[in-house]
């Protein structure tokens, strides 16, 4: 018997349906399949046996690890890893943390410290501050960095995080600089005035500006080294006319 060409060129004609039978047995199989999946994922298989800590310097590897919350039966698979890094970064010494996972057991976290520039008095004591304003808690002796003293007032009106332009201008000071700068004193209008160690005053003005006042600073201070000459004041609160005076 000869065979249509049209019936074999209908895709319909080699499709045959699945009894019911056959369908419930596909669909409890793709079910058992989807569930040993889910099992497996969170078995030991995914269970946390290597995490990896960098870039710490003040925190220890063991206070990353406490920070983390993460323990040995953490599912890497399964990990939330921004909850991670949130958690991380509550506390003040971390301005950033990432948090990623290489499969199947490791979790690496890298952490990017914040560093202080300055202490301020008060607070209960000497507290270390950050370029950002941030408080890094409180010390027991002054480390070797420069104090900044506000107005009473100045801190109850601002607070803390007032204090963010202030140590910002304090960190764009050359590190050399920096390390010769005794005391920043914070007037009401919110103005600086810096303490060398050699007893030299700055009026450094407003917080602008920041890069621009730390090179003439620094210049000032090495034309009267090389010249012999017993700096009095500098002043840089109008960085387009810089002035200073001169022991007699």
């Amino acid at each position: 018997m000869a065979t249509s060409i049209s019936r074999l060129s209908d895709p319909r004609s080699s499709w045959v349906p699945l009894s019911r039978g056959r369908r419930w047995t596909a669909i409890a199989a793709a079910a058992v399949a989807a569930g040993l999946a889910l099992y497996v994922s969170h078995s030991s298989l995914f269970h946390l046996r290597r995490l990896e800590v960098q870039g710490t310097s003040h925190l220890t590897r063991r206070e990353v690890v406490e920070l983390s919350g993460l323990v040995a039966q953490t599912n890497v698979l399964w990990l939330d890893t921004r909850s991670v890094e949130r958690r991380l970064e509550s506390d003040p010494w971390v301005a950033h943390a990432s948090v990623s996972r290489v499969f199947p057991r490791t979790v690496r976290i890298e952490v990017i410290e914040r560093a202080p520039v300055a202490v301020v008095g008060g607070y209960g004591g000497l507290r270390l501050i950050a370029s950002d304003g941030t408080s890094l808690g409180v010390v027991s002796t002054s480390p070797h960095l420069p104090l900044i003293v506000v107005p009473p007032p100045w801190v109850a009106d601002r607070g803390m995080p007032g204090l963010g332009a202030v140590t910002e201008a304090v960190a764009g000071l050359d590190p050399k600089l920096r390390s010769r700068v005794k005391t920043v004193v914070v007037g009401m209008d919110g103005h600086l005035v810096l303490h060398m160690t050699n007893g030299v005053g700055v009026e450094y003005g407003d917080v602008g500006q920041i890069a621009v006042k730390s090179r003439l600073i620094r210049s000032i201070l090495r034309w009267a080294s090389v010249h012999g000459r017993l700096l009095q004041t500098i002043n840089v609160s109008a960085p387009q006319a810089p002035t200073a005076s001169f022991a007699s």
